[in-house]
């Protein structure tokens, strides 16, 4: 399937998605033609099928967003970045059967997407504090998502080794008014005790909510 487009400006970043309906057969014999031996033996490592699609489809997705592919390598906190090209930030994510890029010329970048369920409920605590949700609001799965996805992208955007979501990662002020797409600023406490703040925008694919952060 084609790359899927989105005509969501975010000033200067570029985000692709690529809904995964190929088996990784069909997209090994996609993306075998440019990728190098090399990354090709990673993928060969892999025993789980939705990982190998996911990992297939990132490489094809960015080599249609790029019109060539030079190759992903990753640092130490794991985070990738274009071989031999410094001047591109790119952040990677998957859900269950959709892939997402992000990336710019300009800034540091974060990208997320989750699949909505009720599995957020669950786990809720572990990334807001009781002041960020109020329970009654008739959006509720959403705005966990969106308060979910849009920590996780300023963790990627920071590119930093720890991830405290529930004290250093906040949208301060942010209400959601049940409509997407929409916008937020992020507050990233730092090391040295300083803050950052980031751009962050939300919107909805194919089920997903998805948040770019730079």
């Amino acid at each position: 399937m084609p790359r899927l487009l989105q005509n969501i400006d975010l000033d200067g970043v570029d985000v692709g998605f690529w809904k995964l309906i190929e088996s990784a057969d069909d997209l090994y014999s996609m993306a075998s033609a440019f990728v190098n031996d090399g990354e090709l033996s990673v993928y060969q490592s892999f025993k789980n099928d939705r990982r190998r699609r996911e990992w297939l489809a990132t490489r094809i997705l960015l080599k249609e967003m790029l019109g060539g592919y030079p190759g992903i390598d990753y640092d130490s906190n794991g985070a990738p970045h274009l071989k031999g090209d410094a001047h591109i930030n790119i952040s990677v994510s998957h859900a269950d059967g959709l892939v997402a890029v992000s990336m710019s010329k300009k800034n540091h970048v974060g990208v997320d997407v989750e699949r909505v369920t009720n599995r957020v409920l669950r786990i809720k605590d572990k990334f807001l504090t009781p002041d960020e949700y109020d329970i009654n609001d008739p959006d509720l799965l959403q705005l966990l998502y969106i308060q979910w996805c849009a920590k996780e992208a300023m963790y990627k955007a920071c590119n930093v080794a720890h991830y405290d979501y529930q004290n250093t990662y906040t949208l301060p002020g942010f209400r959601f008014d049940g409509k997407m797409p929409g916008s937020a600023i992020g507050r990233v406490i730092l090391d040295n005790g300083s803050c950052k703040s980031l751009n962050v925008r939300y919107f909805e694919v194919d089920g997903c909510v998805v948040c770019v952060a730079w």
